[in-house]
Parts: structure tokens; sequence; C-alpha cells
């Protein structure tokens, strides 16, 4: 976390290994394009203080592929990885709660996309099993990263 001493919010910067729950706190990004590429920022509450955020593409994929909105919260953890001589920097991002249910996709019987979900968990799977190899059991992988997506606070939703 940054503070460049001119009262505007700090920067939240993401710690390895550390889950960082953060609620939004507006709908839309600003957005824009550096020499980077292009960058999200949002303003975010994370341990009750208020901070800016500039998302990485994949937590940006996953508030747009859950049509997060204000009020949202989700957990997300940086990862550091060696492939070879070079670090890959990635994130495990969850979806700790969801202020407006009717934003919520329905699959007619007012569950979540059940099936978007578990085909998001099989994918990430299959990557898995295709890093480490046959090792990763594709099926037992799934169904827990499903469990544990779809699992709130209060218990299983259901």
């Amino acid at each position: 976390m940054n503070n460049n001493g001119n009262g505007t919010k700090p920067k939240l910067e993401l710690q390895v290994n550390i889950p960082a729950k953060i609620k939004l706190l507006q709908d839309k990004p600003a957005t824009g394009t550096s020499q980077y590429g292009q960058w999200w920022l949002y303003n975010v509450s994370f341990d009750e203080k208020e901070y800016s955020m500039f998302t990485p593409e994949p937590v940006q994929k996953f508030i747009e592929d859950n049509q997060l909105k204000k009020g949202d919260e989700i957990e997300v953890t940086k990862t550091l990885t060696k492939q070879g001589r070079t670090n890959v920097i990635d994130f495990s991002i969850n979806l700790i709660s969801k202020q407006n249910g009717q934003d919520t996709k329905s699959n007619g019987n007012g569950k979540s996309d059940d099936i978007k979900i578990m085909r998001e968990c099989f994918k990430s799977a299959m990557e898995l099993q295709s890093e480490l190899g046959s090792i990763v059991d594709i099926n037992r992988v799934g169904l827990s990263l499903y469990i544990a997506r779809t699992k709130n606070g209060n218990g299983y939703q259901f």
C-alpha cells in the first residue's frame, strides 16, 4: 500500500500469497491505456480503508465475467511461481458476496449459473493437470474448486 502524500487515496498493492478481501466502491472502473497496455482503476475498500487499485487483467476479467458492481466483494491472492528461470505472476480470485441478487444470472430455478461456474472450475483443473501432469485428478480438483467457489460464509448456496 502506497500513499503519495498529496491527499489522494493510497494505492492498494497486492502482496504475494496473502489473500486480500476487496470490496468494490464503484460499478465501473476508470480506464485507459499506457505504454504497458490497458489499465482499469477502481476505488476499493480493504481492511475498512479506501484505496485506489489498478486491477490486473485476470482480476478485471473476473469482475466482468461475474458482472460485479459496487458493494460486491472478492478475495484476490497474488501468486508467484517459477517456470524455468522465469517468475510468473498469477491470481486466485474468489467471489465473497454479491450485493444485488437480481444481477446474478439464473438457470431458471433461482440458483446462480452453476454450469458456467463448473465449466470454469474444470478448465482450471485441466490447466493444472497440463502443468503438473497425471498426478492431478481433473474430476476431484474440478469438483473441489466448484464447492469452494459456490460456498458462502453461512454454508453452501443451494
